[in-house]
């Protein structure tokens, strides 16, 4: 089992045991008062997150007592979505769990954990992103290719606040489209125009 450190404190890697041969990797952080652990468990296909009060933490931690969690149903800090998870896990977990290629075409960058609901089951071939934030706020357009249907999947609307938390439900309405329909030009006084930035890079990616 791989054991990666987030943090500054360290543990002695005796300290993981508790069926640790059922699992992949183990992420952990220990702080002043709370040691936490999130570790994968390949075969279950499910994420373990446990924190443990330093005051109870023995020797050695049981790594299957964790709450389990699908990879979509994970949460991050913010108003209780979900299972709370240390700001410090978080780069090592999305990179862990990550088999995504995901491209940047705003200046600003969007973390990793934001799409953890899309790496799920490895579903999409790349991801595309524009973002911009403004003080609390963001928003920009996130698109995607999908493996099984070849088809493009966009969300032209994704709005955030990060004073709330991961952003949740990234193309969960969204229905597929050839690149041939992504391309063509918008009629609709209601049609949504497509970041120029996210077309060249999606021009690029399709040759």
């Amino acid at each position: 089992m791989k054991i990666l450190q987030a943090g500054t404190k360290s543990l002695e890697p005796s300290s993981f045991n508790g069926q640790a041969k059922n699992f992949e990797w183990v992420i952990y952080t220990h702080g002043d008062h709370v040691l936490q652990t999130v570790s994968f468990c390949r075969t279950e296909n499910l994420v373990y997150i446990q924190s443990v009060d330093k005051k109870d933490f023995g020797k050695t931690i049981d790594l299957s007592v964790g709450i389990a969690k699908k990879i979509s149903e994970i949460g991050f800090p913010g108003f209780g979505r979900g299972v709370w998870i240390h700001d410090e896990i978080c780069p090592l977990l999305f990179s862990c769990l990550n088999r995504t290629p995901i491209y940047q075409t705003s200046p600003e960058k969007l973390e990793g954990r934001q799409f953890l609901s899309l790496i799920n089951n490895n579903e999409f071939e790349w991801i595309v992103y524009w973002y911009k934030e403004d003080y609390c706020h963001g928003g920009g357009q996130v698109v995607a290719l999908r493996k099984k249907d070849s088809l493009i999947y966009a969300d032209y609307n994704v709005l955030h606040r990060s004073c709330c938390g991961s952003i949740s439900g990234l193309l969960l309405n969204s229905q597929g489209v050839t690149a041939q329909e992504f391309f063509k030009d918008k009629e609709g006084i209601f049609d949504v125009d497509v970041r120029p930035e996210i077309k060249d890079k999606v021009r690029e990616l399709l040759k």
